[in-house]
Order: structure tokens, then C-alpha cells, then sequence
């Protein structure tokens, strides 16, 4: 295990600017964080209502959040491997067929 307590001084708060900048540091922060822990996607009052749905990100991973017509919620990452492309990109869907696809995809978890 790799001893990073060089990196914060806990006496007096002082971090290293290697937190912010260290490529090595970074991915040793997803593996340890990212990969193993419950995350924060969204509030569910940021999709209040049955088809809103919000773009965040899991890690490096963009997903979506989607608030179904039971009103229950369940996030999906933003690639259909099927059409090798995202689902929604900044304002548009990549097309209603795709949406309908993910809409079923939804409803049958």
C-alpha cells in the first residue's frame, strides 16, 4: 500500500499541490474511491417529475439519472454499445429511437 501521508499535514491543513496534479495520485483515486464506494449521482428533487432525467458523472463514467413513470429512479451509464455512441448529448437525444430503447431498458429493471 502506498504511504501518502507526506502528501497532507494534518497539523496544520496544509495540502500538497501534487493532490491536485499527480497523474499516479489521480488514478490511484479512482481505483481506491471511485471504484469501490457508493457515489453521490443526483438529488431526487433535481428530477422531480416522471422523464426528467440529469447527466452527471460516476468517476470518468457520464451517466444519466433518469426518474421513471413509477416514479422510482435508476442511472445508466451514456453509452449505447449497441450504436457505439452516447445516449444524450448537451440538449438532444441521439435520437428518439435510441431514447425509446433506453425508456424500455428502464422500465424492465
Amino acid at each position: 500500500m502506498r504511504d501518502l501521508s507526506h502528501l497532507v499535514d494534518t497539523r496544520t491543513g496544509r495540502q500538497s499541490k501534487k493532490i491536485f496534479t499527480d497523474p499516479d495520485l489521480y488514478e490511484l483515486e479512482m481505483e481506491r474511491i471511485y471504484a469501490r464506494c457508493w457515489l453521490f449521482l443526483a438529488h431526487e428533487s433535481q428530477i422531480p417529475e416522471p422523464g426528467d432525467f440529469m447527466r452527471t458523472f460516476m468517476g470518468e463514467d457520464e451517466v444519466l439519472v433518469i426518474r421513471q413513470d413509477d416514479g422510482s429512479i435508476n442511472a445508466f451509464l451514456n453509452f449505447c454499445r449497441k450504436a457505439r455512441h452516447i445516449v444524450y448529448a448537451i440538449g438532444q437525444c441521439a435520437g428518439t429511437f435510441m431514447w425509446g430503447v433506453i425508456a424500455d431498458q428502464i422500465s424492465t429493471t
